[in-house]
């Protein structure tokens, strides 16, 4: 079967060249903390704040409050590291 002379010719698009190609968008800063570290160490704060707080109440010592506070939020952190892991 023979084309007309006045059929159009089948047009290949062009491959993409350097010059029509869109700039590639900068890359993106990864963030400093990940979703799920800021959550554990908000979380392991909150409660050393509160325990820290409780324990000031019960004692009226710093000494005995700061000491209770850190460890609970060491606890804490160590804890919900495994938990959500």
């Amino acid at each position: 079967m023979a084309q007309e002379p006045r059929s159009p010719i089948p047009v290949q698009p062009a491959p993409p060249s350097p010059q029509n190609m869109p700039a590639p968008p900068p890359p993106e800063k990864p963030p400093l903390l990940s979703l799920r570290t800021a959550v554990i160490l908000f979380m392991a704060a909150a409660t050393g704040v509160g325990i820290g707080a409780l324990t000031f109440v019960t004692t009226k010592s710093y000494p005995e409050a700061i000491r209770s506070g850190l460890f609970a939020a060491g606890a804490c952190a160590v804890g919900l590291h495994t938990l959500i892991g």
